[in-house]
């Protein structure tokens, strides 16, 4: 059976990430980026843009919405129905089958599964509040490398890979896709002072 793809990278919604987009919903989940050429793209789905339903069905976590997205067939059309600057609004998106992706986009999703992790870009909110430039934070994690190697949490700030930093999850992506063997990530928790080192094989 032939998947369909979206082309979106997603995490939970919570009450901070309410108060930063200045909306009272705390279900649905958020979109952190998109990939290039994709589906999402075209359709005209923005980031920062809160999915609340695939067609009647509402979506409460990213692990739901990555589920109803796989039962779909590449060329189905779906509506998704989103929150944009605290006004609804019905999208209309057409999937895209995997094999029609971008070499760049299968190898993104392959270390990012290998890995066992989500990720997204640090808000201006957070990098003002931890005083940094640039990072990536780790919002969950599942069976992987990274679960499987290291003691990171969830919540892990990476800002650096073998030492050269990291500033946004392309850049991330980029630095782990043609790794091999050991690699050293840098980073910070939110909450706990100091910087934490986690080392784990490729």
């Amino acid at each position: 059976m032939k998947h369909g793809y979206l082309g979106i990278v997603i995490s939970d919604m919570n009450v901070e990430k309410a108060k930063m987009l200045g909306i009272p919903e705390t279900t649905g989940v958020i979109v952190d980026s998109l990939e290039s050429n994709s589906p999402a793209i075209s359709a005209g789905i923005r980031r920062k843009d809160v999915i609340e339903k695939v067609g009647n069905h509402p979506v409460e976590t990213a692990t739901q919405l990555r589920e109803l997205i796989a039962r779909a067939q590449p060329g189905e059309k779906l509506e998704l129905t989103i929150i944009r600057a605290g006004k609804e609004k019905v999208i209309p998106v057409i999937l895209m089958p995997v094999e029609a992706l971008s070499k760049n986009a299968i190898a993104s999703d392959a270390i990012l599964k290998a890995l066992g992790i989500e990720v997204s870009n640090l808000t201006s909110e957070e990098k003002n509040r931890l005083k940094l430039s640039g990072g990536v934070k780790i919002v969950s994690i599942s069976p992987g490398k990274i679960a499987g190697q290291t003691g990171i949490r969830t919540g892990f700030i990476v800002t650096g890979v073998d030492g050269q930093p990291v500033n946004t999850t392309s850049d991330f992506i980029q630095k782990l896709q043609d790794k091999k063997g050991g690699v050293m990530l840098e980073g910070v928790y939110a909450n706990r002072p100091g910087v934490y080192y986690y080392a784990f094989g490729l």
